[in-house]
């Protein structure tokens, strides 16, 4: 399928601003007379719950993959920017930058911290407690199911980050803007849509063993979008805008739990990105 660019309406902007810093009400919204607010339907949830599966653990831009201190760059690792087992110990090799991968085109400006929030440059494994990584990542993500075009931003902050540190916290905030089809995977039509989204990380543990512990051992991420979607029913064509929030749970194991605001529950495979409705059986 080829992605079909249209361009998000300046009301859709002017409301994700508004409802970012808490400003709007329905009316808002939307003023073109064509488009409409709507209600978000099972099936939205359903789609919802596989486009966050997506944003948590696509290889090139997901959240697993952006927590890291350093994303993969090319030629990194095995394969060429895959992750290495000690990814989350070795700071050495953070600094400010920019670089392309698969795509992507990431830029770092990162800041180091001391007990005295004195603030440097280069990473001290004695005296480093803390990191301030401002990271922004555009380019263009397909597999059989999605084409989507990304413009992402994010402000993370890792504490713990001295040598002799075991488990580093990590807080973030970013916005992430979407122009992008979509197949469900057990849909035949094709969805278009233009999204934002904002979500904020709560005190996200990650052991730096990432081989003995992969997952995150604990920590919450409040994910909000505000979308303007096009279907096609017969020879009409529909826009509308939904607005939907989930809290995404963290254990330690491979099953993240994300909860929807209607009170629907998923389950999130972290190796292969599935979403059920139950958990898998062991």
């Amino acid at each position: 399928m080829k992605i079909t660019r249209h361009t998000l309406s300046l009301a859709v902007l002017l409301a994700a601003f508004m409802l970012v810093v808490g400003c709007s009400d329905d009316s808002s919204v939307a003023t073109n007379p064509d488009t409409q607010q709507a209600t978000p339907t099972d099936d939205d949830y359903q789609i919802l719950a596989e486009d966050i599966a997506y944003a948590i653990t696509n290889p090139e831009d997901g959240m697993l993959v952006l927590w890291r201190p350093v994303p993969p760059m090319e030629g990194e690792g095995p394969g060429g920017g895959e992750p290495q087992a000690d990814h989350f110990r070795d700071f050495s090799n953070l600094h400010d930058t920019t670089f392309t991968h698969r795509g992507f085109t990431t830029t770092i400006d990162v800041t180091f911290f001391d007990v005295d929030d004195n603030q440097f440059q280069l990473y001290d494994p004695e005296t480093s407690v803390r990191l301030l990584r401002y990271l922004t990542m555009n380019g263009e993500h397909s597999d059989d199911f999605r084409e989507v075009v990304v413009d992402l931003q994010s402000m993370l902050t890792m504490d713990n980050i001295l040598e002799i540190d075991t488990v580093h916290v990590i807080n973030e905030e970013a916005t992430r803007s979407e122009i992008g089809e979509m197949q469900g995977r057990h849909e035949d039509h094709i969805r278009t849509w233009d999204a934002f989204h904002e979500w904020v990380t709560t005190d996200l543990n990650v052991h730096v063993d990432h081989e003995t512990y992969p997952y995150p051992l604990s920590g919450q991420v409040y994910n909000y979008t505000i979308m303007e979607r096009t279907r096609i029913d017969g020879h009409a064509t529909h826009t509308e805008i939904i607005e939907v929030g989930s809290t995404i749970t963290f254990d330690g194991t491979n099953m993240a739990l994300v909860e929807m605001d209607n009170g629907d529950t998923f389950y999130i495979n972290l190796d292969d990105g599935g979403h059920h409705r139950r958990p898998p059986r062991p």
